[in-house]
């Protein structure tokens, strides 16, 4: 079965074509019913699917002639229309002989169904022309005249609110409008646009492009050759005041043809000086803060979950010696000790919107193969959904200081050991001191007299030995309890 598609559509009889197509039909188009008249009586056609507003030849006038002639009229006519919706054009439709009447849009799928459906019930009985002719000329006209001078009041409704919104969009937008041509002539000009060039419009069209753009900016050439080529250009160029002073523009600039015939263009421009000095100061306030980052000794790294770099300074390229382009925008884990492993992912993952802040010492593997002490200051960022989305991590070499605190902590218990030797060697002096004592006291001689003396003095030396002892135990308890002097951990 083979369908004629009138549509002055392109897209439209495309769509069609590929539709009908697709389930088996064979197609031919057609852009007006002019067009497919001819088509019509040179080629077998078993249905007609046509649209109604369409140029030189509407579709109900198709209809008419096709039911007019007797080789054509037994063909089965169906509407697909977005214009005449009405539910009396319908009926009129209907009446002169169409079939089915179907509104636009519709889904592929149904109105595949509803041709389908309208070409089988017209098969299974068909319309007979002779008991339902088609209407006389004089009742046609006067109905088609009614519906076409309808759909016309409708369209020029349309066209005056159409009308008036773009003339309340044109004098009202805060943008600059401007109608222009291609050889840089100007048309008109909104009210915005004479604020912004501090000219009157009809200043504006005298002076031309040449009073509005710099000519000088060496981007306008590229600019025109674009639009030339393309019917569109967006982007910046420089706009001159009358005074004399150039400013930034963003510029949006479409070709188009007018009713007559010629290429006209549009411009809309909006003076985007304030945007162009907040980037100014925000490229400014970024460098002077990368200036500040890459002054500082602290590590600075910013990085995804997945550790993938985002930005890090020179301090910790230069401690991990790596080059920038090893890092940045590359995932890079950190070297961490592999007995540190486990608090540091405790950590990290222990951050929260609540709590992002955290501390953190760990150990790491230097390139050398050395082993370094870094103290980190942790934040996370958070996205709208409550996720990670970024860590910032400032680190500071604690080495030497991890070592200081090390040999401290083994000096404490060296003199700890040493003064527990000498408690035990106070104990070992005391006893044979004590056996000498006995031996003196039961012997008479002169010297035993000295010799007393002399265990005496040792015996009270000793005595200060002990009373020191006692001190220096409360003291170690002290700094145990309160500073942790002299504890041994596995993890320091």
């Amino acid at each position: 079965m083979q369908i004629l598609v009138a549509d002055d559509h392109g897209p439209n009889r495309l769509m069609l074509e590929a539709l009908l197509k697709g389930a088996g039909y064979g197609v031919i188009t057609a852009e007006n019913g002019i067009v497919a008249l001819e088509k019509l009586r040179s080629s077998r056609v078993d249905g007609i699917v046509s649209d109604i507003l369409m140029p030189k030849m509407d579709g109900f006038r198709l209809i008419r002639q096709c039911k007019k002639d007797p080789l054509l009229q037994q063909i089965p006519f169906i509407f697909y229309t977005a214009t005449y919706t009405d539910q009396k054009d319908e009926e009129f439709g209907l009446s002169l002989g169409a079939i089915r009447y179907i509104i636009k849009p519709m889904k592929p799928a149904e109105l595949l169904k509803q041709i389908n459906e309208a070409f089988l019930e017209h098969e299974r009985s068909p319309r007979d022309f002779t008991k339902y002719p088609v209407p006389d000329e004089e009742s046609f006209n006067r109905e088609y005249s009614f519906r076409v001078g309808k759909k016309l009041e409708k369209k020029e409704r349309e066209l005056q609110e159409s009308e008036e919104k773009y003339r309340l969009l044109y004098e009202n937008s805060m943008d600059a409008i401007l109608l222009t041509s291609e050889d840089g002539s100007i048309q008109a000009a909104n009210p915005a646009a004479c604020a912004m060039f501090q000219r009157t419009e009809e200043e504006i069209v005298r002076n031309g492009r040449e009073g509005v753009v710099d000519i000088n900016d060496s981007r306008l050439p590229g600019a025109l050759e674009e639009r030339s080529r393309t019917r569109i250009f967006e982007g910046e160029l420089t706009f001159l005041r009358k005074d004399g002073s150039r400013f930034p523009g963003e510029i949006s600039s479409r070709i188009f043809i007018d009713r007559n015939g010629k290429r006209r263009s549009s411009m809309i421009i909006r003076d985007v000086t304030d945007r162009k000095k907040a980037e100014d100061a925000l490229l400014e306030s970024e460098r002077r803060f990368r200036e500040v980052v890459q002054d500082q000794t602290e590590l600075i790294v910013r990085f995804r979950p997945d550790g993938t770099v985002l930005f890090v300074n020179d301090a910790f390229l230069s401690n991990f010696s790596k080059k920038p382009e090893e890092v940045t925008g590359n995932v890079f884990h950190l070297p961490v000790h592999e007995e540190d492993r486990e608090k540091y992912h405790t950590i990290m993952e222990g951050l929260t919107r609540n709590d992002p802040f955290g501390t953190l010492e760990f150990r790491i593997y230097l390139a050398d193969g050395s082993i370094q002490w870094l103290h980190w200051n942790l934040r996370a960022f958070f996205d709208n959904d409550g996720r990670v989305d970024q860590f910032q991590a400032v680190g500071s070499d604690i080495t030497e200081r991890r070592e200081n605190e090390r040999i401290i902590r083994e000096s404490y218990v060296q003199i700890e050991q040493n003064l527990q030797q000498f408690a035990i060697l106070n104990d070992h002096i005391r006893n044979p001191l004590t056996v000498i004592m006995m031996l003196v006291e039961m012997d008479e001689a002169p010297s035993c007299t000295k010799i007393l003396e002399q265990v005496h003095e040792i015996d009270r030396i000793i005595s200060q030995l002990d009373r020191g002892f006692l001190e220096s135990e409360k003291i170690r308890g002290f700094l145990k309890k309160h500073y942790g002097i002299g504890e041994i951990s596995s993890n320091r």
